[in-house]
């Protein structure tokens, strides 16, 4: 039937020899058979025959899945650092390191060539197992000290990688020191707001002051993936981590926010919008896209002012993450951020509101409703 033979993976876990297993891991379909298993208290990696790398995140129910780099007949694989790294060998005496996100990282000798046992240990063997020596949460080393054993009997040996792989945190530091900013994104996707927020806010605050720094119209899409891992995650976010991280997440959003507007890329700036659901935001993004002749999200703009005005509430309904996420107090603390942009002229610097607005109405010629926009814009502010 030329049907391409597929393969089922279950990994069952038995608490206290029951009689009944609890199912960890299903998946249904794989393109060949299971050549190793790993596990670790929340992630299992597979490497099949085909050399497909498969990472799964046990708690979430979340797969990824990658061809390994390294393809000719591998020989092991073996957690180098639980829930984070681990390492992939082949009978070609090649060694390679992969982040739970599938990310590589080749080690690499002081010459800059990547590491190859057969070529530098002139021996036709392969690696069959590898021991850390140390544990990297305990040792103050910033180097991985690995015990290899290989194949035929020996040699045993061992390596002092040079990477600082101690914990997840200084992964992130190694990634932007070299601007692997996929890296990190991808790895920061790995992560779940409810259990790792710590880890998601000090990850974001190590790139997001690098992207800002220097941004330009190849970085942007990097602010978005890292605004949606929070804002349009692959899981949901419980409600006592969104009230944690909203602040933190929203004073990024209103930065890259008047970016967009700045760049006049309004579509994103809407849809960013739609997330902080502030008053001041709106009436900006309706300004900028009134002068720039942009009626349709002109027009957006001014029916979701309209509906706040009539309300005076503020609605959520386009919120992609089930739940608010901004709040009064994140949006005093938003309006806080733009009256510091924008010093505040009292009466005595400007005049009267009402003359001044009575002024504009004659010589611009101004509806009614450019006067309620105007005058609710001065009030805000």
């Amino acid at each position: 039937n030329n049907l391409e033979r597929t393969y089922e993976l279950n990994v069952y876990y038995y608490e206290n020899f029951r009689s009944v297993p609890l199912r960890l891991v299903h998946i249904p379909s794989l393109t060949s058979s299971v050549l190793y298993v790993i596990r670790s208290s929340s992630h299992t990696i597979l490497c099949l025959t085909d050399a497909t790398l498969i990472s799964i995140d046990e708690i979430n129910h979340i797969e990824r899945s990658k061809l390994c780099l390294l393809t000719k007949n591998l020989t092991g694989l073996w957690w180098i650092i639980d829930n984070l790294l681990f390492s992939v060998a082949d009978e070609q005496g090649s060694l390679i390191f992969y982040d739970i996100a599938l990310n590589s990282i080749w080690p690499i000798l002081s010459s800059n060539k990547k590491l190859n046992f057969h070529y530098y240990l002139n021996q036709n063997k392969s690696i069959i197992a590898i021991n850390q020596l140390l544990n990297p949460i305990l040792s103050s080393s910033s180097n991985l000290t690995l015990l290899l054993q290989f194949s035929h009997g020996g040699p045993i040996g061992l390596i002092d990688i040079h990477y600082p792989f101690n914990n997840i945190h200084s992964l992130f530091r190694y990634y932007l020191n070299f601007q692997n900013y996929s890296y990190i994104i991808d790895l920061l996707w790995c992560l779940d707001w409810t259990r790792q927020d710590n880890d998601c806010r000090l990850a974001i605050s190590y790139i997001i002051q690098e992207l800002f720094r220097n941004i330009n119209n190849n970085k942007y899409i990097y602010i978005e993936q890292i605004l949606r891992t929070f804002y349009s995650p692959l899981r949901s976010i419980s409600d006592a981590s969104i009230l944690r991280n909203r602040s933190f997440i929203n004073q990024i959003s209103i930065k890259y926010f008047y970016y967009l507007l700045k760049e006049k890329y309004y579509s994103q700036a809407l849809q960013l919008a739609k997330h902080l659901e502030n008053r001041i935001i709106y009436l900006d993004l309706y300004y900028a896209c009134d002068y720039n002749n942009e009626k349709t999200i002109m027009n957006i703009c001014a029916e979701k002012l309209h509906l706040n005005i009539d309300n005076n509430i503020d609605n959520d309904d386009d919120n992609e993450s089930g739940l608010s996420v901004t709040s009064s107090e994140d949006e005093n603390d938003n309006n806080k951020i733009i009256k510091e942009k924008f010093p505040i002229m009292n009466e005595k610097q400007y005049g009267d509101i009402n003359e001044i607005l009575t002024s504009a109405i004659e010589h611009y010629k101004l509806d009614e409703n450019m006067y309620k926009f105007l005058l609710d814009r001065i009030h805000a502010m």
